[in-house]
């Protein structure tokens, strides 16, 4: 029986968003990539769970290793919210 691989789904969506993405710019003093930040928020989206509960179980995954504090991860999906949405809405039209 095979099982879901999480980490295999994660670095997927996140190889998928890299190659959409590649051209936006990262602040100097970044040390979230815009691609991270959005394939984040996407998982977020995708759990359904609280930000500080996603923020712990991400942790767990040991796959982003400099996370930002809470508020900080809260600005910068605020910040890329543009392009969160149309990744959204690119993963619910391949839904149907």
């Amino acid at each position: 029986m095979d099982t879901f691989d999480i980490h295999g789904f994660i670095i997927l969506l996140f190889c998928l968003i890299d190659e959409c993405t590649g051209e936006l710019e990262q602040h100097f003093n970044a040390k979230l990539h815009p691609s991270e930040v959005v394939t984040l928020a996407l998982l977020k989206r995708m759990s359904g769970k609280a930000y500080r509960r996603f923020l712990v179980w991400l942790r767990t995954t040991t796959l982003f290793p400099k996370l930002p504090d809470y508020t900080r991860l809260c600005r910068l999906f605020h910040q890329y919210e543009p392009v969160i949405e149309v990744f959204s809405k690119q993963l619910v039209q391949g839904q149907a």
